[in-house]
């Protein structure tokens, strides 16, 4: 057993390993974030600084990033070993619950207690997507194993939507009360949620009809003028684009 001194007495919030084992990122009540050794338990990287409390926190798929949320209404993404910031603060409007990388490592997903979860882009911290709203509470997002669907769990509902657009897909899954959790099977076909209603269910994701989500889609970009780039975020769109939109349309 190796034991991960903190500087701080308060009590560590969260733990856990990277993709391989060889690295685990802790989370303190104190605010403070660090990655250290499994193997020597020595710290790898300074404190990872928020100014309150670190509810969670994930590594990027190719261990080169870490991600730390916390209720200062923030995200932030730390180089690793370095620990120096890789992009600005990711904001809220309340405190932050829980961040994770998609499968790719290109985008985090957030999940607030504003009522929102949010897709950002690593290099630059952009938005990638408008928010992802549920209305008010605290939101559990979550990106599915194949990096397609964002699914967020709050009120009595669990939503699922489009990681590139932001869009709703479908209907809601609907429980008797509030929702506490939502996670992916390993294939993507399937979500397990939990609530306070006291009951735990499996749902099948239906197929996604491909053209009614390109309708939403251009849609989207007609009405607000950007697309979404996966690595540059909301993209204004040129004159051909735009135009082109506008003919599409048309027939």
């Amino acid at each position: 057993m190796k034991n991960l001194i903190s500087d701080d007495d308060r009590s560590v919030k969260w733990a856990t390993f990277d993709s391989d084992g060889r690295q685990v990122l802790t989370c303190g009540q104190d605010g403070n974030g660090r990655v250290w050794d499994a193997r020597t338990g020595q710290p790898i990287t300074p404190r990872l600084r928020h100014a309150w409390e670190i509810e969670g926190g994930s590594f990027s798929p190719n261990g080169k990033f870490v991600i730390t949320a916390s209720r200062d209404r923030t995200a932030k993404i730390w180089k690793l070993p370095s620990g120096e910031q890789a992009a600005p603060a990711l904001v809220h409007f309340a405190g932050v619950h829980n961040a994770s990388f998609t499968p790719d490592g290109r985008q985090v997903v957030t999940g607030a207690r504003d009522g929102t979860a949010r897709v950002w882009n690593v290099v630059d911290g952009s938005p990638a997507t408008p928010p992802l709203s549920i209305g008010t509470g605290l939101v559990r997002a979550r990106i599915s194993p194949c990096g397609r669907f964002v699914a967020t769990a709050g009120s009595s509902k669990v939503m699922l939507w489009d990681r590139q657009t932001g869009q709703m897909l479908g209907l809601p899954f609907q429980h008797g009360d509030w929702t506490n959790e939502v996670r992916f099977s390993p294939d993507s076909k399937t979500m397990c949620t939990a609530s306070e209603d006291g009951s735990a269910r499996v749902w099948s994701i239906p197929p996604v009809d491909e053209q009614f989500v390109e309708s939403i889609q251009r849609q989207a970009r007609l009405i607000s003028g950007h697309r979404a780039d996966p690595i540059s975020g909301l993209v204004p769109l040129t004159s051909e684009e735009l135009m082109s939109l506008i003919k599409n349309d048309a027939k």
